[in-house]
């Protein structure tokens, strides 16, 4: 397995950061299928060295989530390295530096992907967070700023003598934002240039896309994104072909009787049923006792609620299930 710095991944698939999605309920869940990692959801290094709440919150999981992998994004390097900081004080044992987003709230500050386009800047951002810590330092970007400034590999070579562990590469190009096919045969040209692992992303969304982004690019492991927005089992599969080479039938459990997309989970391995009522929920666990836990997979994700079932019955009224 890819080793970044002294830690050596349990996986070659990892668990992409994805703003308001990967939060904490989230990543308790997806971290069931042993991934090799799982990022945090962007954090803004500005205000988490501002100490505001809602910041404090993305940035959770020390304890739970191990290692813990804290996502910064910014353009100052004075920030960038304060928030370092708060992050390994947190409990952080990886620290990922944004330079992939391609959200115009954050490129307009001339952060994410944007950072592509000034490459000094990127590099000075770099070097601030990585001495500002003693915990490895990765990077996640894109192709480019657009199909002109295909500057990945120039960056990763940059980046790599600068201290960066492992870089995370999206097949698309900031200006494609995720239109068209993510082109993982254009990621080779930077596992090429570096000798740090690099891990391809964008589109996988089943066993076999990572399979042949693997193929096309020779990275070191994939990085899985949106494809788990509410079906995070989905990793039990790419695990499963990525790191032993099989590919296990894909679990099918959508069900037109599930309004509120409320499912079961059932442990150890993690097996999902699909539920779409309270007496549904009872008569799974009657017929199967043991280990339970409890989410609702909806737009925002697929979001923890208990491993007892009792504890559940409260979260359910949330969502007026009945």
């Amino acid at each position: 397995m890819p080793k970044i710095g002294k830690y050596e991944l349990r996986s070659r698939v990892l668990v992409a950061p994805m703003s308001g999605l990967t939060d904490l309920p989230f990543r308790r869940v997806v971290n069931l299928f042993n991934p090799g990692l799982i990022v945090s959801e962007m954090v803004a290094g500005q205000m988490l060295a501002m100490g505001k709440a809602d910041t404090l919150a993305r940035a959770a999981g020390g304890g739970e989530i191990d290692p813990l992998v804290i996502q910064l994004v910014g353009c100052e390097k004075n920030w960038m390295s304060k928030a370092a900081k708060l992050s390994q004080k947190a409990g952080a044992a990886l620290i990922d530096i944004n330079m992939g987003c391609p959200a115009r709230k954050v490129t307009s500050g001339m952060s994410g992907s944007a950072l592509m386009k000034n490459i000094d800047n990127a590099l000075e951002l770099i070097v601030a967070t990585i001495n500002s810590v003693d915990i490895p330092v990765t990077l996640k970007m894109r192709l480019g700023w657009d199909i002109d400034n295909l500057n990945a590999p120039s960056l990763a070579v940059k980046a790599q003598k600068a201290g960066i562990k492992m870089i995370v590469v999206h097949g698309r190009t900031r200006c494609q934002f995720y239109d068209g096919k993510a082109d993982w045969s254009a990621v080779k040209e930077t596992v090429e240039a570096v000798d740090i692992p690099v891990f391809v992303n964008g589109d996988i969304n089943n066993a076999n896309d990572a399979i042949e982004a693997l193929d096309k690019s020779s990275a070191a492991g994939v990085m899985v994104g949106r494809a788990l927005i509410g079906s995070p089992w989905k990793l039990q599969e790419i695990i499963s072909a990525v790191d032993r080479s099989t590919i296990p039938k894909q679990l099918n459990i959508k069900d037109k009787k599930n309004p509120y997309n409320t499912y079961v989970i059932k442990s150890l391995p993690p097996t999902p049923i699909a539920v779409s009522s309270k007496s549904s929920i009872e008569a799974s666990i009657l017929s199967e006792p043991g280990e339970y836990l409890f989410f609702v997979a909806n737009k925002k994700g697929s979001h923890y609620f208990s491993k007892t079932y009792n504890e559940h019955l409260e979260a359910v009224k949330l969502y007026q299930l009945k």
